[in-house]
């Protein structure tokens, strides 16, 4: 369970003790997005970055000339992102 900032700990630990279900500060993933609470930060979405940079390093190693990976790249640079934005916004 999740709860806002203005939830004391002693309402908490009432609600935690009657349903037996624990609170957290990490929501963890949902169908591969990474859930957040509060305002977003260009540090969350370094994973989305990682992504599309390791994409593309794979291709650099391969015999393909620069047009050959510009045209493998695109469709990735913009599929991945358009993704995460289906439900977050990105800084």
């Amino acid at each position: 369970m999740f709860a806002s900032v203005g939830v004391t700990r002693r309402r908490k630990d009432n609600i935690t003790n009657t349903t037996h279900i624990q609170f957290t500060s990490n929501l963890g993933k949902y169908h591969g997005f990474q859930m957040h609470h509060g305002r977003s930060k260009k540090e969350d979405f370094a994973s989305i970055m990682d992504r599309v940079s390791n994409k593309i390093a794979s291709w650099k190693g391969r015999l393909l000339k620069k047009p050959g990976r510009v045209t493998l790249a695109n469709p990735i640079s913009t599929a991945i992102p358009a993704y995460n934005m289906q439900i977050q916004w990105l800084p």
